[in-house]
């Protein structure tokens, strides 16, 4: 065995194991969301969400676990409308026509243009 191949077959045994993983398109956008706003890698979200997942089920009792199995509980929330006195009430009409927009967009457009504000 040469030099090279040795040193191939030690880094394959320091890389973790992959793992294909299937997932609806909403959970992967709200992940890829959460994951950029947070300044983490899509990898470096999801596996500090499931350990974080596992340390509070092991802290839980089976009865005390609810929710929604696609919630996030970082992920930023969805802005309340200009009606409900929530936090879009003091946007200008600017503001709103924008949101408007960008709500208008699709998910990887979304990404795309909070990516230019990094």
């Amino acid at each position: 065995m040469t030099t090279l191949q040795t040193n191939e077959a030690s880094d394959e045994k320091k890389r973790p194991p992959r793992f294909l993983l299937a997932m609806p398109e909403d959970v992967r956008v709200a992940i890829e969301r959460a994951a950029f706003v947070n300044g983490r890698t899509v990898t470096a979200e999801i596996n500090l969400r499931l350990k974080s997942t596992l340390q509070a089920e092991t802290t839980q009792a089976p009865s005390e676990r609810k929710g929604n199995a696609y919630a996030l509980p970082n992920a930023p929330t969805v802005l309340h409308t200009a009606n409900d006195n929530g936090p879009t009430s003091d946007l200008t009409g600017t503001d709103k026509a924008m949101l408007d927009v960008f709500r208008a967009m699709p998910p990887e457009k979304q990404l795309a243009l909070l990516s230019l504000f990094r």
